[in-house]
């Protein structure tokens, strides 16, 4: 791997390939909401794979996450009231799809 510097910007680069450069203290590429989303759906899919194969034993299976910020999965609205933030939303809507198809799958 490289480290290299660039004259005008004075940032470090690093080249793990010819083809490829990141760079120091820039973040390359971002979790988008369909890359945060794809992550809870894959929590959720395993935790229902490791519930089957782990129940029969008599062992519970605890799946956690962990989130930026607090409003990504809870939040007040202005009456005092709370709301569901988008974390929250999406895990129930993935909870559901998944625990419907284990009902019908009759496991």
């Amino acid at each position: 791997m490289a480290l290299s510097s660039t004259r005008s910007t004075r940032a470090r680069a690093l080249s793990p390939l010819p083809t490829m450069c990141a760079w120091v203290s820039r973040p390359h590429g971002a979790l988008t909401d369909a890359i945060l989303r794809l992550q809870i759906e894959a929590t959720v899919r395993r935790h229902f794979e490791k519930a089957k194969r782990r129940h029969p034993m008599g062992i519970k299976v605890l799946s956690v996450f962990f989130i930026d910020r607090v409003a990504n999965y809870w939040g007040y609205g202005e009456d005092g009231g709370t709301t569901k933030g988008k974390f929250a939303r999406w895990f129930e809507e993935i909870y559901v799809q998944y625990q419907a198809r284990r009902n019908s799958r009759g496991s």
